[in-house]
C-alpha cells in the first residue's frame, strides 16, 4: 500500500500562488488517502474526492491565467495535460460512484487512484510546472 505524499522544497516553482496551491493539493490528497485508511463514511470520502477534483480545477484555472498573462509558449500543451488529468479524475469519480452504488468496496478505487495522483502531481510539477516557473522568472 502506498504512503502519504511528502512535500519537498524541490516542488517549489517560484510562483507563490501556484506553490501554495500545490502544497494544498498534497495536503488534500493525503487527507483523501488517510481517510480511506481510517475507514470514513462514503459521504465523507465522496466529499474529499469532490474537493480534490474541484481544487485541481481552480488550481489549473489559476495556472492557465498566469500562462496567458505572461504569454507562456507551452500553454496549449499544459492546458491539454490539465484536461487529460481532469478526464482521468472524472473516470475515477465515476468508478467510485459505481462501486458505492453496487455496494462494492470503494476503498479499492481510492487505492488505485492514490498512486496515480502521487505520480501525476510529482511529474507534472517537476517536469512541466518547473518550466513555467523559470519562464515567469525571466519575463
Amino acid at each position: 500500500m502506498a504512503t502519504a505524499m511528502k512535500w519537498k522544497d524541490e516542488y517549489l516553482i517560484g510562483i507563490p500562488l501556484i506553490d501554495s496551491e500545490h502544497q494544498q493539493l498534497f495536503e488534500e490528497i493525503n487527507k483523501l488517502y488517510m481517510s480511506m485508511k481510517r475507514g470514513v463514511s462514503v459521504k465523507e470520502m465522496e466529499d474529499l474526492l469532490d474537493f480534490v477534483i474541484n481544487y485541481a480545477k481552480t488550481h489549473f484555472a489559476d495556472e492557465e491565467k498566469i500562462m496567458q498573462q505572461k504569454g507562456y509558449p507551452e500553454y496549449p500543451e499544459q492546458k491539454e495535460q490539465h484536461e487529460k488529468y481532469l478526464s482521468e479524475m472524472q473516470k475515477m469519480q465515476e468508478a467510485f460512484n459505481e462501486s458505492v452504488e453496487a455496494n462494492i468496496n470503494f476503498k479499492d478505487v481510492i487505492e488505485r487512484l492514490f498512486p496515480y495522483l502521487c505520480n501525476w502531481w510529482e511529474n507534472h510539477i517537476l517536469k512541466t510546472d518547473k518550466k513555467l516557473g523559470v519562464f515567469v522568472s525571466q519575463v
